[in-house]
């Protein structure tokens, strides 16, 4: 059984990561500039709320009041999120790692052709990944293409909880003074964690996770078919262990998502005075429920 590595080990290799990551992505333009949150900062203009809009089934219990409070503040939609009726400010992408998801990119990049994205014109952030081609790419509009940059991440080492805590800490008053690469994200295998990351960086000190449902809801497009007949798309279901998302698999990650987004929430608190809220039940136990009046 491999130990766990001592905190001041696993913040500096992650120190080290980071500024590889951005070297890298200083030196490529593909699949768009490299992002630099204070470039995405005039959009926020007097928005006080950050919501992550995740793709659970949760969301289509929003009514049309909570979708007036998200537009009135700054959000990010991830992945499927890009043919969901409302547009966001920014859209999180990430080519598939599998073969499977070739329908959700058919999708996404209906979703991006559509009239009203174009209009709205929200930043759509890539995720780099490195892990090799799949048979269908995301395909961003021309009209859309000034507005899309290029991010990386970096993942810990496994750590225990306390010292996870610590090591988040560290590196987000590393972002705060600007010592870390502007281009680089915090992650632990999970878009959601890497889009906290971004609305920190962005300044907010209230972030809110909807349709984060961990698995415990379909997708929303499961859920509601008509969205996808709205894009000419047949119904298809997504991969996954039924129950169990693959985030909460902590074999290739530094922990589970649940474990780690305790300790970001934590860190994010006690270093920036940031608040991270849910309105999903399936993390109720976790965060405080955000209050929409």
């Amino acid at each position: 059984m491999m130990l766990p590595l001592p905190s001041s080990m696993v913040y500096g290799s992650a120190l080290r990561r980071a500024h590889s990551e951005a070297d890298f992505l200083a030196s490529t333009r593909s699949p768009g500039v490299a992002l630099d949150p204070s470039e995405l900062k005039p959009s926020v203009g007097s928005a006080e709320v950050f919501y992550i809009l995740g793709s659970g089934a949760s969301v289509l219990d929003l009514s049309s009041g909570n979708f007036s409070s998200i537009a009135e503040g700054f959000s990010v939609g991830v992945n499927s999120w890009a043919f969901h009726p409302f547009v966001p400010n920014i859209l999180g992408l990430e080519n598939p790692r599998t073969m499977d998801h070739d329908q959700q990119v058919q999708a996404i990049n209906l979703g991006l052709s559509r009239p009203e994205v174009v209009i709205r014109n929200p930043w759509v952030l890539f995720f780099r990944d490195s892990s090799g081609p799949t048979s269908r790419q995301i395909v961003v509009e021309s009209e859309l293409l000034s507005r899309v940059r290029a991010y990386g991440r970096i993942q810990f080492s496994p750590i225990g909880q306390r010292r996870l805590e610590k090591t988040i800490g560290r590196l987000l008053k590393h972002q705060r003074q600007d010592r870390f690469p502007k281009s680089v994200l915090l992650d632990n295998g999970s878009s959601v964690i890497r889009m906290i990351n971004l609305g920190l960086s962005l300044g907010f000190k209230r972030i809110v996770l909807l349709g984060v449902d961990m698995g415990k809801t379909p997708y929303f497009f499961e859920e509601d078919p008509s969205i996808l007949k709205a894009l000419g798309v047949r119904s298809f279901t997504m991969t996954r262990e039924k129950g169990v998302h693959p985030t909460q698999d902590a074999k290739s990650r530094t922990t589970t998502f649940r474990q780690f987004l305790v300790a970001f929430a934590s860190a994010a608190d006690d270093v920036l005075g940031a608040k991270i809220f849910t309105g999903s039940e399936p993390l109720s136990d976790l965060l405080e429920t955000h209050p929409w009046s």
